[in-house]
């Protein structure tokens, strides 16, 4: 207890008591070992005296050893390692789960200073590897967590079709219910091109300890040349937006210590190179954004000699140092050198990118050279025919940011938006991109940038009239594509929502008539509109929401996913924000969506009804209400599904839980938790679930059984005034049911959910000696 520093010592003088007398000794050792294993709490001094252990194992087993090297001192019984292993195996399956617990912390601690050289007695090494495996189903999560720290030493191959240890370590870190279990697991598994999709996976776990140990374990055991890049570039923006701070901080710290520093030397270059910045573009600044210094950028940077992975880079310092309000005179020294890079980099579209990005960061005391960059990129980017169209958007940013006074430059970007949408010329080469398209881009781009006003139509109306109108009948879907997203930004713009109400209708009939790509833009510049339009246009006065609903709620069913997901989306946020009227068929027809089989592939839908529906619910009372109404519709759609339907795979249960906890008033999260609130949903619902079997009992009495059985899962608080005063009622409707269903399975049902309030209703005496009884026993683990 002296410390760690005394082990060595300590060590010594037990070997020299054990060859006076190995017998004896060995049994006193077992004993002095039996204190430890009855102490279930992890006191400094125990954990300090299972360190001693296996470090006076390990010597032991290295004395034996070096002694056997000697001919004249060989021994024919069984080695002190031997004999303590088979002892504390016999001592694994014991009913005790703290000794459970310090036999496999000692086996842990015991191979781990015996290292990886070792081998031990064919007879034990097997007794080893069964018992731990049949502890990692223990039902105490701390010697899962032992015997998946022993596992990782028995280890071979990695590979888990012919390994069972790491087969083993696999299942635990995917199924156990633990997050220790799974944490432990993920330590001691041995990383290979098998493990590693499943290392990767738990990045993504529920627990916030579990996501923090598999980036550990990929930063420790994994070469980052090892991994696809797509998987870098994934796993360092899923840790750098982790909802967890402390998963955050870490994988910044991985980032920038294990990638950054180890793997590229501390060149951010590399590591862009690494991330394939040209692909991966925007994912790859935001990761860089988080690095805590970029400082090692710039002397590994040439504004002369620019490559695709030191121009992101090169970005990236820029956007730094304009939020840390320092300049780039190192990289750039002044507006004109700025000028005369974008020129150079003119034919090579990643790297202009990044230049104009970086605008905002520039310097711009130099008026001379402020209005040298204006007319560059007038002249030589947004009127030059030859210009990239990937570098449009940029272009339009930068115009904006290098132009002080707002009007001029607004009255300059529609001067050439005007000019690339006027009459295509007789000859366009090949590499170059159609005039109008250029201009449909470009006033795209404008519209993104510019704020909503109510002089919208008096401003831009030439825009709309010889930019974006004739493109909505353009052969090109793209171009109407296009189109229709101007069309819906400049009714964005337009504050006063005139416009929105007067060119509503060409969204209407391209919802309706065009190709699906279109009605997609459509569908979603729909609800748009909706969401944006200010209370004073009411949406009744516009007749727009109604008929967007509409529209909506004809496309859930639609063969193409992308409008299915535009359709779901699109109604929940709408019912949401309470920009539509919120009727209990159009989140009955949700719930079926949601729970459908044919939108299994529906990922994003899935995703955003699992938000939705929980949300809703807990927003308000008036929600909580529109989801009881929904609750019997949906129980008689489920249950009167022929089998040929899609919904008769659907389990009615599944669904009538799911409502229930959307009713239940716990979901508020602002209610009182100090007292319990009526559940008056529950009880109307309960009602209403009576009056339903009594009704179809004869006539299905396969649906009876199933709604009986969702009546037994209703709780209704028999303390409650307002539950007392319907216990007459409630009793008449179980009594009417009971006199008057034959089927057991239903009545048992009923008789169940009558148990639960009545106030006669006791537990048998039968039942309650039963309790005692088993509350007596003391269980064996499995």
């Amino acid at each position: 207890q002296r410390g760690f520093a005394s082990h060595r010592r300590g060590c010594r003088a037990l070997l020299k008591s054990m060859e006076r007398d190995v017998d004896g000794f060995r049994q006193s050792f077992s004993d002095a070992v039996h204190r430890i294993l009855l102490i279930q709490s992890q006191e400094p001094s125990v954990e300090r005296i299972v360190e001693f252990i296996g470090l006076f194992v390990a010597e032991c087993e290295a004395n034996e050893q070096s002694q056997r090297e000697i001919p004249s001192q060989e021994r024919e019984d069984p080695s002190f390692c031997s004999f303590f292993f088979r002892h504390l195996l016999r001592l694994s399956s014991v009913q005790g789960r703290s000794v459970r617990f310090r036999v496999l912390q000692l086996l842990a601690r015991i191979l781990k200073n015996l290292g990886e050289g070792v081998e031990l007695e064919e007879s034990v090494a097997e007794s080893l590897f069964l018992e731990t495996l049949t502890r990692a189903n223990d039902k105490a999560p701390r010697v899962r967590c032992m015997a998946a720290r022993v596992l990782g030493f028995l280890q071979d191959s990695g590979n888990p079709g012919d390994d069972e240890p790491t087969n083993c370590l696999m299942k635990m870190i995917a199924r156990d219910s633990s997050p220790f279990v799974r944490s432990e697991a993920l330590e001691a598994l041995a990383v290979t091109q098998f493990s590693l999709p499943l290392v990767i996976e738990r990045t993504k776990d529920i627990s916030d300890e579990v996501r923090q140990t598999a980036f550990q374990v990929i930063a420790s055991k994994v070469i980052l040349k090892s991994m696809p890049i797509e998987t870098r570039v994934a796993l360092m923006k899923r840790g750098t937006e982790d909802r967890s701070e402390s998963v955050r901080k870490l994988s910044i710290s991985l980032l920038a210590d294990g990638w950054l520093e180890k793997a590229c030397e501390g060149n951010p270059v590399r590591l862009a190179g690494l991330l394939d910045s040209e692909a991966h573009e925007e994912d790859v600044v935001a990761i860089f954004s988080h690095l805590p210094s970029l400082n090692n950028g710039p002397k590994y940077i040439d504004l002369n000699d620019l490559t695709i992975d030191s121009s992101i880079v090169l970005r990236c310092i820029g956007m730094r140092s304009f939020q840390d309000s320092t300049d780039l005179e190192e990289v750039i020294p002044s507006l004109a050198v700025y000028a005369e890079a974008l020129k150079y980099y003119y034919q090579m579209p990643f790297i202009l990118r990044q230049l104009l990005a970086m605008a905002p960061a520039v310097d711009q005391g130099d008026e001379g050279g402020r209005r040298i960059v204006l007319e560059t990129l007038r002249q030589s980017i947004l009127m030059d025919s030859g210009t990239s169209t990937a570098v449009l958007t940029q272009a339009v940013k930068a115009f904006r940011v290098f132009s002080r006074n707002s009007e001029s430059s607004e009255a300059d970007l529609i001067e050439i938006i005007l000019h690339w949408c006027s009459e295509e010329p007789e000859l366009v080469s090949d590499d170059e991109v159609p005039h109008q398209e250029r201009g449909i881009l470009l006033c795209e781009a404008f519209l993104q940038g510019t704020k909503r006003s109510s002089s919208c139509a008096n401003r831009l109306g030439p825009i709309l009239e010889l930019a974006i109108v004739p493109m909505l009948v353009s052969p090109d879907s793209f171009l109407r594509i296009k189109a229709l997203r101007c069309l819906a930004l400049y009714c964005v713009v337009d504050q006063t929502g005139q416009e929105t109400i007067r060119h509503a209708t060409l969204l209407i009939q391209a919802c309706q008539n065009d190709v699906d790509e279109v009605r997609i833009e459509a569908l979603r510049c729909l609800v748009d509109f909706v969401m944006v339009m200010d209370d004073a246009l009411t949406l009744e006065s516009s007749e727009l929401g109604p008929i967007v609903t509409s529209l909506l709620l004809n496309e859930l069913t639609h063969p193409l996913r992308e409008l299915r997901e535009v359709a779901t989306e699109g109604l929940a946020k709408l019912i949401f924000r309470r920009r539509i009227p919120v009727d209990h068929s159009i989140l009955r027809q949700l719930l079926l969506q949601y729970f459908s089989p044919e939108s299994a592939e529906d990922v994003r839908s899935r995703q955003c009804l699992a938000v939705f529906f929980p949300a809703f619910g807990a927003t308000n009372s008036e929600h909580r209400v529109l989801l009881e109404e929904t609750f019997m519709g949906t129980m008689r759609v489920l249950t009167r599904s022929s089998k040929a339907s899609a919904l008769s795979g659907v389990s009615v249960l599944d669904v009538a839980h799911y409502l229930l906890d959307l009713t239940a008033p716990t979901l508020d999260h602002r209610a009182d938790s100090s007292h319990s609130v009526p559940n008056l949903c529950h009880l109307r619902i309960a009602l209403s679930l009576l009056h339903e079997i009594l009704d179809i009992w004869e006539d299905d009495i396969s649906s009876a059984r199933t709604l009986a059985r969702v009546l037994a899962a209703i709780r209704v608080d028999p303390e409650d005034e307002y539950h007392r005063s319907q216990h007459a009622r409630l009793r008449t409707l179980v009594s009417q049911c009971l006199d008057t269903v034959t089927d057991k399975r239903c009545s048992s049902s009923l008789l169940k959910f009558h148990e639960q309030w009545s106030p006669s209703a006791q537990p048998s005496t039968n039942l309650v000696h039963l309790v005692d009884q088993v509350s007596q026993l003391t269980l064996t683990p499995t």
